[in-house]
């Protein structure tokens, strides 16, 4: 079995088990345990391939550590650092749930502009919580330390990284400063209907809600949402 495959194997033995101390020294220890009982390699295996291939540059924890683990990073850093940032999302997120929830049982039955904007805040917003609760365990936190650390896969997390951060539609003022519906681009409509929405969007916002949903229905609805949500990330 090659180094790769071998590195795979105690990744997903690192990831899959519980291993409290991620200090270098004990990540070493532990790869080398799992060496020694998954491919019978045990530690004078890997001290003789040192002494080969070792420029006195580094000693063989270190070693270990960049070369069969790959790590150009400090796996432990990263991963208090993952961690720290996966439970404040969530807090943040449930904040911003409850401050939602209150504003609308200020509101009560009311049904009107801003009753409907804090509706699509709230859905959104438990999507968020969802998302960030499933990724706010062990062994996301692990997985995700291995990767940031990981000189192998460096460049392939460069390509890989999100467009669109979650927390930045998740802004606690975001109910009060962002005026969604007042985005809409209708450039796929007629001339007359973007018009008219145009003014009805800045002059009367429930005259709009229901223009907007008359117009939805009497066109070709999968087609117009479509186009119309192409250039609104949002919808």
């Amino acid at each position: 079995m090659n180094y790769l495959k071998k590195r795979k194997e105690y990744r997903k033995h690192f990831i899959e088990n519980e291993l409290i101390n991620l200090e270098k020294e004990s990540v070493v220890e532990d790869f080398l345990e799992f060496m020694k009982k998954t491919f019978n390699q045990d530690k004078d295996y890997y001290r003789i391939e040192f002494k080969e291939h070792n420029n006195d540059e580094e000693n063989f924890v270190d070693y270990i550590y960049r070369v069969h683990l790959g790590f150009s990073k400090d796996l432990n850093n990263e991963y208090k650092k993952i961690r720290f940032k996966s439970e404040e999302k969530v807090k943040k997120i449930e904040n911003q749930i409850i401050r939602v929830i209150k504003k609308i049982s200020i509101l009560g039955e009311k049904k009107s502009y801003e009753g409907k904007k804090l509706e699509f805040i709230l859905d959104f917003n438990l999507g968020l919580l969802k998302k960030a609760e499933e990724k706010n365990n062990e062994e996301e936190w692990k997985n995700e330390a291995w990767s940031r650390s990981s000189w192998l896969e460096k460049i392939t997390n460069w390509f890989m990284v999100e467009l669109f951060d979650d927390m930045e539609f998740s802004a606690p003022e975001q109910d009060e400063l962002y005026d969604w519906k007042h985005e809409i681009n209708f450039q796929y409509a007629s001339n007359l209907t973007s018009k008219k929405m145009f003014e009805l969007k800045n002059n009367d916002k429930a005259e709009y809600l229901k223009e907007l949903e008359q117009y939805i229905k009497a066109n070709e609805i999968t087609q117009e949402v479509i186009n119309i949500t192409r250039d609104n990330f949002f919808l």
